[in-house]
């Protein structure tokens, strides 16, 4: 299944009154988002992997926020509202990022390619403060994302061959970007935003 059937899919269970994962987000502007998007693509040649930013997807660079459950569209029409009011108490900031890094729950599984930054402790607590908006209006998820160190998430990877290490460990740099809108999206396999329900600036 690709990106776009998936994400039909989960607009179809949401219709149906199905509980479907929603994901809440700053979204990453230029020049990262192209950053991720070459990165991704250069490692494609060697692995093509679990997540793929090319042209043809509707994945969004992310840093994930909060996620959920609902079931209705009165109930993601909520989310949104409540997103609207939580916009509106944060100021655009810049992203410095720091370096790229995999990680994965043991050395067998997947190894998730992420890029931190230096204003981690900013973004932990804006989840935080996030959380409070909307954790009574959702479904929750299994665990606490709170918990998770805030990234962004550029690829997955189930083999970490020498070529794709060489690369990674290649780029010197990251280019920084600015961080001014948040995003409503549906929340695929691997933990990808899906295309953009809703928007918010701030």
């Amino acid at each position: 299944m690709n990106y776009f059937e998936e994400y039909i899919e989960q607009l179809v269970s949401l219709r149906k009154g199905e509980k479907t994962k929603i994901n809440v987000h700053f979204i990453v502007s230029e020049p990262l988002t192209s950053f991720c998007i070459d990165v991704n693509q250069k490692i494609k040649k060697h692995n093509i992997g679990f997540i793929n930013m090319g042209v043809e997807s509707i994945i969004v660079p992310h840093i994930s926020l909060f996620m959920g459950f609902v079931d209705n569209y009165e109930m993601l029409e909520r989310v949104f509202q409540q997103v609207a009011v939580y916009a509106k108490t944060i100021c655009p900031f810049t992203l410095d990022a720091t370096g790229m890094y995999f990680k994965g729950v043991s050395s067998k599984a997947p190894q998730y390619l992420f890029i931190d930054s230096i204003q981690t402790e900013f973004l932990m607590q804006q989840k935080e403060e996030l959380d409070k908006y909307l954790k009574n209006i959702v479904f929750p998820i299994e665990w606490d994302m709170k918990k998770e160190r805030a990234h962004i998430t550029v690829g997955c990877y189930k083999n970490l061959s020498p070529a794709i290490r060489k690369l990674v460990d290649s780029y010197n740099t990251i280019p920084p970007c600015k961080i001014s809108q948040i995003g409503v999206s549906i929340s695929g396999t691997r933990g990808v935003a899906l295309s953009l329900l809703k928007v918010f600036d701030f």
